[in-house]
């Protein structure tokens, strides 16, 4: 089914996508986990605030924004990460939000706790932008996100129809196939919404099932390891759905390994589609993933809204921007890699 879905590679593309600047080969010491950044000398102090860093998304947006706040001269970033434990970046805020920061960037897991330290950082004067979640507007100056059931949608739709015409080349009267899920960790917002979204997709057609559904957890060894698990217990399936693109590379090297030719039957599907060194799009041009899901950086847009403010005091972003997913697939990676994924404007 893998040799049907796609088209073939285009080699040239590896050099195209080469010039997109950033990449996820950087550290996780990049983002310090410290308050020494906020000096009392800082022009403008930004406050980036990440509930964790285990979603490869989550990490590479924190990234970029490292990265174009260094194109801007006064600014005084602290990145901070909370471990995975809402009660940490509760605390962690509690003592930075004292040094009145202009700007706080937030990456939620949940809002409740943190609603009372928000409310007294807008009234406070700091500007408050969440990302990744649509929050009650009260809470923050605007939110920027994409819906993750949607994403996990687009997966499933992506998976009929590659099912329909599989069936359709083998003969058959209906639509069928036999679906694997690996998900991020199921207490992440982001994936309970994918797999919610995926599996309601899915159901639509009754012929394809979901015979094995697995927490991955963000991580390639993990994965190996899943997917063994479903190898050895469903023995065959026709398509592997990942909630991040590492994940997906991870499926494909074990499929790999244990057999080149059924790999060529499976399709592999992964979330994020990033360009650059190691992103999603250069492993579909690698013949490493089949497909997979454009998850806006968000932040590009935050970084544009954070400079409007700071060259206009005046000037107020909408409350909420939801930015949308699409699909990529190896001829989506042509036609980016001669436009590029534009920048959203506020």
């Amino acid at each position: 089914m893998r040799k049907a879905m796609a088209s073939s590679r285009t080699l040239f593309l590896q050099a195209l996508l080469a010039l997109c600047a950033l990449t996820m080969t950087t550290c996780h010491d990049d983002i310090q986990d410290t308050r020494k950044t906020l000096g009392d000398t800082a022009t403008t102090r930004i406050i980036v605030s990440e509930h964790s860093l285990d979603e490869p998304m989550n990490f590479m947006r924190g990234l970029i924004l490292k990265k174009l706040m260094q194109q801007r001269p006064g600014i005084d970033p602290a990145f901070v990460q909370a471990g995975g434990n809402t009660a940490t970046q509760a605390e962690q805020l509690r003592h930075l939000l004292d040094l009145r920061p202009a700007v706080l960037i937030l990456f939620p897991e949940e809002m409740e706790p943190l609603a009372g330290l928000l409310s007294t950082a807008l009234l406070s004067g700091t500007k408050v932008i969440v990302i990744g979640k649509k929050v009650d507007p009260q809470l923050c100056t605007t939110c920027i996100f994409a819906d993750d059931k949607k994403i996990g949608a687009l997966a499933g739709e992506y998976v009929i129809e590659a099912l329909k015409k599989k069936s359709v080349t083998e003969g058959l009267s209906l639509t069928s196939g036999r679906v694997v899920q690996l998900t991020g960790k199921m207490q992440s917002h982001a994936a309970r919404e994918r797999s919610a979204g995926f599996v309601d997709s899915i159901k639509k057609e009754p012929g394809v099932v979901l015979v094995h559904d697995a927490p991955g957890d963000w991580d390639a060894a993990t994965t190996k390891l899943r997917l063994a698990e479903a190898l050895r217990i469903q023995k065959n399936f026709d398509v592997v759905f990942t909630h991040s693109d590492i994940m997906a590379r991870a499926v494909h090297q074990v499929l790999m390994e244990k057999d080149p030719a059924q790999r060529e039957h499976i399709l592999v599907l992964g979330v994020d589609g990033q360009p650059g060194k190691n992103g999603g799009m250069q492993m579909i041009t690698n013949g490493e993933v089949d497909a997979t899901i454009f998850n806006p950086p968000l932040v590009d847009l935050a970084w544009n809204i954070i400079q409007k403010m700071l060259d206009d005091p005046a000037y107020k972003p909408k409350p909420a921007y939801e930015l949308e997913s699409f699909m990529v697939t190896s001829e989506k990676v042509f036609e980016l890699s001669r436009k590029q994924v534009p920048t959203p404007e506020p």
